[in-house]
């Protein structure tokens, strides 16, 4: 199997981090979130991955060339945005005669079983499915009792009838071959939405969905998924991870104490925790200074006497969340 991380963008939502780190790069628990991701798709069975960059493009295809978990990463250098249509039609080369495939945004992050995932698209003999979930007021997306795709932000006009309902994109797409005869080549960039309305529009059941609540059996708990693209959530995964340990992440362990310290950081012996805390690479912290729910990214510097709480630091700059 092969599969595509869609990492090209400007991640304007986690501002200022991804002035200075491209938004793959952006750490979870001191682990980069391309990382994560890739390691995900190699436990799913995936023997190859492309992974498309742009913004911080020499420092993402420096991490990329140095990254070594057992499988071929392929790296797409879009010297213009492409958009998540061209950044998709740009792989064609790369996907070959796979029959089918999975293209995940880099900001997403779940435990969801991929290969149920793919099972269903299987199942669903569309040309695209589309892994959705319930995310209440957000949900736009129209879908019916056989799990076709109506209508995606009422662009088509199609009122909900018997048995379906309204549910919200995961960031997780899985593709027929085929689909690279429906879009346009990637000379220039356009988004994949509109395109994938022409096939909604065209026959019902080419574009369908796998609706990712359902994926696990009774009495198991729902998939976890989070999108890590703002700060203020970007801060709860870490709480996820750390405090409540809903979300664990293969090969990491969770400290008992929900404080996670990387060893080249200088923490006074009197600094006082509370909640839970990463601090990543190089950190520097103050005496007398008192942290609960934060992060630091690495490089971060804490002056003495702070007391910051439901914050990233990163630099000497203390983000709110709340």
């Amino acid at each position: 199997m092969r599969s595509i991380i869609l990492a090209a963008g400007f991640g304007t939502r986690l501002l200022p981090v991804t002035e200075k780190i491209p938004k793959a790069l952006v750490p979870i628990v001191n682990i980069p979130i391309i990382d994560i991701q890739a390691d995900y798709m190699k436990r799913a069975g995936a023997e190859a991955v492309g992974i498309n960059v742009h913004h911080h493009r020499e420092m993402m295809l420096s991490h990329l060339n140095s990254l070594k978990i057992g499988i071929e990463i392929t790296a797409k250098t879009e010297d213009v945005i492409l958009d998540t249509g061209g950044g998709l039609a740009n792989f064609r080369d790369f996907i070959g005669n796979e029959p089918d495939f999975i293209a995940y945004n880099c900001d997403i992050l779940t435990d969801a079983d991929p290969l149920k995932m793919m099972e269903i698209h299987r199942e669903n003999d569309s040309m695209a499915t589309l892994v959705l979930l319930d995310n209440g007021a957000r949900n736009g997306i129209l879908v019916d009792k056989n799990r076709n795709i109506l209508d995606i932000a009422g662009r088509l006009g199609v009122e909900a009838s018997e048995g379906s309902r309204l549910l919200y994109g995961a960031g997780i797409f899985i593709y027929k071959n085929e689909i690279f005869r429906h879009i346009p080549p990637a000379d220039s960039p356009y988004p994949l939405v509109p395109e994938l309305m022409k096939l909604i529009k065209n026959k019902t059941g080419l574009v369908k969905a796998c609706i990712m609540d359902e994926l696990n059996g009774p009495g198991e708990a729902k998939p976890y998924w989070r999108d890590i693209g703002s700060l203020k959530s970007y801060l709860e995964m870490h709480r996820d991870i750390l405090e409540t340990g809903v979300f664990s992440i293969p090969g990491f362990k969770k400290p008992e104490n929900g404080i996670l310290i990387d060893k080249s950081s200088k923490i006074p012996e009197n600094t006082a925790f509370s909640g839970f805390a990463s601090i990543g690479e190089g950190c520097s912290i103050g005496r007398n200074v008192e942290l609960s729910d934060i992060v630091a990214i690495s490089g971060a510097i804490i002056p003495k006497n702070a007391k910051i709480s439901n914050s990233i630091i990163f630099e000497n700059k203390v983000l709110k969340t709340d």
